[in-house]
């Protein structure tokens, strides 16, 4: 679908405005005749493990403890888990997981707590306090990696052991060991991060371990110190069987694997920076999932965990899920990456290295994120504006993609709608945690008319408003900023606001731009049929705009 996509001035108190335009617009509109606001709910898809055990706790079923080693459990052995908490739907990353274990070490069963140390060559414990000899190894061309592995059919952790070129090593070793050797000179060579240091004579020599072994999750990534430079290790699942697809070329499995590397890769590179994951766990995983679509473009994996994302306009930028988590808030900081990725199509790739060569320096994600864009001539909150728009209007490079991905619906940010049947007043009083938005979608009666908005923030809010001139074949949007006077009141009289055209909807969005406190916001909304003979066109902003 062919888009255009208008910037207006912002309008000062006082003003009326008619955001032009000649089209016709075919929507599907959810519709009420209450005053009161509804919310849209997204689809319900499979929740995997560590959501199932999330909700369990959340309701009192299970206890902390228990819900710890449960999620350990969800990671590395989740056949091991009691039923209720199975699930085919894989975990993304299990290194925030591991982590969070390794805080609370007092809390693990004995089993779990032998996780937390590895074997010196070649044997991985497993949850159940299994130890899993991997017997054999692989050294990636550039040595730069020993693989360990088994092909052991006895063992669920068995790789794939097709071999076409009779070397006597699996084909899936071989591909990995390519892949991985790839991630490597794309992270280290290119774009320039420290490689992790060598760990000596575990797994063998000082090559950078990989074990593969059967997961409930992609892979994870694991310290064998306490301290920022401490030696890593990496685990992957040993054949990517039953994972979400994506549009790698060459299969799903392969694009499985390409994006595993290249994010578990990353943690490796992360925790030579720092180790503070209260504060920059959210970036952690966010830059990861970007740097895994970086490495590899054509695979689009991530794009299967940004739904919940859209879904949670409500939540902050920075929001982390809780051990408690379920549903689309375990997903969230995957669901990020759109942002980063939109970043650095703006600022380039540098604009992550720079954000973690700040986290070097002792600064949390967030402000160096804020430092970052104030050196270069722009402001955090521009960008939110920025972002929030463009989570409506799905302005990103792969628009096209989130919104004709695979899902059971389309990928739409939530919404609350409203449908005017008669001149109407409705209002609504909304408080908005840091760096968060709320939508409303406002939907037009037959016959021309206008529609009144008004608002009273506290300082910390931004009202944009967003008319809607798609048709069926062309997505068109106008937008506006509408400015409030010093004791931060403001409105917006907008005609063309019909069924017949050319706003058959009007889209509200209110944002707290603040990264330190909550904001409070009264919003009015009316409509008349009465056209005010006020009423003039909204100058275009220029292209300079912070809103593009």
């Amino acid at each position: 679908m062919d888009k255009s996509y208008s910037v207006s001035t912002a309008i000062k108190i006082g003003d009326s405005a008619y955001l032009q335009s000649s089209s016709i617009v075919i929507l599907i509109f959810f519709s009420t005749l209450l005053i009161l606001l509804f919310p849209v709910s997204s689809f319900a898809r499979p929740l995997n493990s560590l959501e199932l055990i999330g909700k369990a706790y959340s309701s009192g079923k299970i206890d902390y403890r228990d819900a710890l080693n449960y999620r350990v459990r969800a990671v590395l052995s989740p056949e091991t888990l009691p039923a209720v908490y199975r699930s085919k739907s894989p975990v993304k990353s299990g290194t925030p997981i591991l982590i969070e274990a390794r805080r609370n070490k007092h809390l693990l069963t004995p089993e779990n707590r032998r996780l937390l140390a590895r074997d010196n060559n070649n044997i991985i414990t497993k949850d159940d306090g299994e130890k899993v000899t991997l017997s054999k190894s692989y050294v990636s061309t550039d040595k730069h990696f020993r693989i360990h592995y088994t092909t052991d059919a006895n063992l669920i952790d068995a790789v794939p052991t097709t071999d076409n070129d009779d070397d006597g090593i699996p084909d899936y070793v071989e591909k990995l060991s390519g892949i991985l050797d790839y991630v490597w000179d794309i992270e280290i060579n290119s774009m320039g991060y420290d490689a992790p240091p060598s760990d000596g004579d575990l797994g063998w020599d000082c090559l950078l371990d990989v074990y593969l072994v059967d997961l409930g999750a992609y892979g994870y990534t694991y310290i064998d110190g306490n301290q920022p430079a401490s030696t890593v290790y990496m685990v992957l699942d040993n054949d990517f069987s039953g994972f979400p697809e994506n549009l790698n070329p060459g299969g799903s499995q392969e694009g499985s694997m390409k994006v595993a590397a290249a994010h578990e890769f990353f943690h490796t590179v992360q925790f030579q920076i720092t180790e503070d994951i209260l504060v920059n766990e959210w970036w952690m995983e966010a830059s990861a999932t970007w740097i895994e679509d970086y490495v590899y473009p054509e695979v689009d994996d991530y794009v299967n965990y940004i739904d919940g994302w859209f879904n949670l306009p409500e939540f902050p930028l920075n929001y982390f899920p809780s051990d408690n988590c379920s549903g689309d808030p375990c997903l969230f900081p995957y669901g990020t990456s759109v942002w980063v990725k939109h970043m650095t199509e703006k600022y380039g790739t540098g604009f992550v290295y720079d954000i973690w060569d700040r986290i070097k320096n002792s600064e949390s994600a967030l402000s160096a994120i804020e430092n970052e864009l104030t050196e270069r001539g722009v402001n955090l909150a521009d960008e939110i504006k920025e972002l929030r728009v463009a989570n409506l209007t799905f302005t990103y490079d792969d628009g096209d993609v989130y919104q004709t991905w695979d899902y059971t619906n389309p990928i739409t940010v939530k919404y609350t709608p409203y449908t005017f049947t008669l001149p109407e007043t409705v209002t609504a009083a909304e408080t908005l945690d840091t760096l968060a938005a709320k939508y409303y979608s406002l939907n037009a009666p037959a016959g021309q008319g206008s529609l009144d908005i008004s608002f009273t923030g506290d300082g910390n809010t931004s009202v944009i408003v967003v008319g809607d001139r798609s048709t069926n074949t062309t997505a068109g949007y106008d937008v506006t900023e509408v400015l409030p006077d010093t004791l931060n009141y403001g409105s917006v009289s907008i005609k063309g606001f019909s069924s017949d055209g050319p706003y058959k909807r009007v889209v509200v969005i209110l944002i707290n731009h603040s990264t330190l406190s909550s904001s409070s916001i009264n919003l009015s909304a009316s409509y008349t049929a009465n056209i005010p003979d006020s009423a003039n066109s909204i100058d275009v902003r220029p292209a300079d705009s912070s809103i593009t």
